[in-house]
C-alpha cells in the first residue's frame, strides 16, 4: 500500500505572501518498526500523520518515489504548493484455494 503525505498549515494560501509552498517545509517520513506504521512529519512543526493497518505489514519504507495511484502526469499539480513525500507498506500473504461446489448443486 502506498501513502503520500502533505503536512501543511491551513494558512498561508497559494496566493498570499509568503505562499503555502514557501511556508511549508519538506515532509520527512519514517517507518516505525515498534508500531508497524508510517509516520510523516514536517520539520520544526508539531504536525504529523500516521498510517497503519489492523494487520501489521511485513515491511515498510519511505521514499519520495512512492505516489500510490497518482499518475505521473498529475504529480506536478500535487507539488504546486506542497512538499510531501511517500511511503509504502508491504504484506506477503498466502491465500489458500477455495473449493467450489459444482454448478447446480446445493
Amino acid at each position: 500500500m502506498d501513502a503520500r503525505s502533505e503536512i501543511m498549515a491551513a494558512y498561508p494560501w497559494g496566493w498570499t505572501t509568503p505562499n503555502a509552498k514557501e511556508f511549508n517545509r519538506q515532509d520527512v517520513g519514517s517507518y516505525v518498526d515498534s508500531t508497524d506504521t508510517l509516520v510523516f512529519k514536517e520539520s520544526g512543526k508539531p504536525w504529523y500523520a500516521t498510517v497503519g493497518a489492523s494487520v501489521a505489514p511485513d515491511k515498510g519504507v519511505v521514499s519520495s518515489d512512492f505516489w500510490g495511484p497518482v499518475r505521473g502526469t498529475e504529480r506536478d499539480e500535487y507539488l504546486e504548493y506542497g512538499n510531501g513525500t511517500g511511503g509504502r507498506m508491504r504484506w506477503d500473504l498466502s491465500v489458500g484455494a477455495v473449493k467450489r461446489e459444482p454448478s447446480g448443486s446445493l
